[in-house]
């Protein structure tokens, strides 16, 4: 018995520290999910083996043979390896590891639904297994009415562009650190709209949009003067586009309109969009970014969005130093 416990806390150290890395929780629901997995499987294991002891006795007049064998040897002087805690691990591990995976099936579909992140394709079917488990949910401080119901359904208010940027960051910011956020979030169609994006010279549209009308905000006003010079004025402040003429005006655009409005709607770079042809920003208020960085990690959010540095010099060099970041990065999905 001492050998079979020493194995399980071993697995369940490593299987941790793998899990904390890796699984695409919040922190909260991460360590909920880290400090209750041990004793889950433990309960797993001890049902598993009532099931056997109930319906496979078969099994267990294998396990007393193994036992019955071990103890003739040692009686001959012979001695051999205790095969019963082996034995009994391969014959109570394939519920509990069963029951741990709806465990985890859970906690992912219910992180999700309080973040209001929809699932990825590949998620829907686990997510099916929840509704096993609707008794459960009192227990963790959810209404089973309100999980299953979907915030599409009649009555409900419609996402505002603003809950729908930050739900977006958060996605990307629970993406594993080993995978790129940019095939799993935003290369998919359903979330390009919510970006601005260095592509069509529509910055400052983009953002009248999406932070503008969707937060409640003034809009930037856009000014081209003698047919070149562009100006964007926002409550009172005015400034000017220190335009080149060629694809880096894009860029440009987006830094002089961060500078202008970032007291109320901070821009930050998509790191993952590097190496694309159109790279991709996103504009959150101050407060959600701090609110990021409490819920996440002031380092986990950087690692995804990168602030814009006020010179634009240094935000040009910036972004070209992103490319060797990204290098650096072995993302398992590309």
């Amino acid at each position: 018995m001492g050998i079979l416990i020493v194995m399980m806390v071993c697995v369940y150290a490593i299987g941790s520290m793998v899990f904390w890395r890796n699984i695409p929780f919040s922190k909260p629901r991460k360590a909920v999910f880290c400090l209750t997995i041990l004793p889950l499987f433990f309960a797993a294991v001890v049902f598993n083996v009532w099931m056997i002891d109930t319906f496979a006795p078969g099994l267990l007049a294998l396990l007393a043979d193994a036992q019955a064998d071990d103890a003739r040897l040692r009686q001959a002087g012979i001695y051999h390896r205790n095969t019963a805690p082996l034995i009994a691990l391969l014959i109570s591990t394939p519920i509990a590891l069963i029951i741990s995976y709806c465990w985890f099936a859970l906690l992912r579909a219910l992180d999700q639904k309080q973040t209001g992140m929809p699932l990825p394709e590949k998620a829907h079917s686990a997510t099916s297994l929840r509704h096993l488990f609707l008794a459960a949910l009192p227990l963790l401080g959810f209404s089973t009415s309100q999980a299953a119901e979907s915030p599409r359904v009649a009555g409900h208010t419609a996402p505002t562009h603003k809950s729908n940027s930050a739900n977006t960051a958060r996605m990307i910011l629970a993406v594993p650190k080993n995978r790129s956020s940019w095939d799993d979030v935003m290369a998919r169609e359903e979330y390009y709209d919510l970006f601005i994006w260095n592509a069509h010279g529509d910055e400052t549209e983009r953002w009248n949009e999406l932070a503008g009308s969707g937060a409640g905000l003034a809009k930037v006003k856009r000014e081209v003067v003698n047919g070149k010079d562009v100006f964007l004025s926002y409550k009172g402040r005015t400034l000017k586009e220190p335009l080149v003429n060629n694809r880096e005006d894009n860029i440009i655009a987006i830094h002089t309109l961060n500078l202008l409005v970032k007291a109320d709607s901070e821009i930050r770079y998509c790191v993952d969009s590097t190496g694309s042809s159109d790279i991709a920003f996103l504009a959150l208020p101050p407060t959600d970014w701090r609110t990021l960085e409490k819920e996440f990690g002031a380092k986990a959010v950087a690692y995804r969005f990168m602030p814009l540095p006020d010179d634009l010099p240094a935000f040009q060099k910036a972004l070209e130093s992103e490319d060797n970041i990204i290098l650096q990065r072995k993302y398992i999905n590309q």
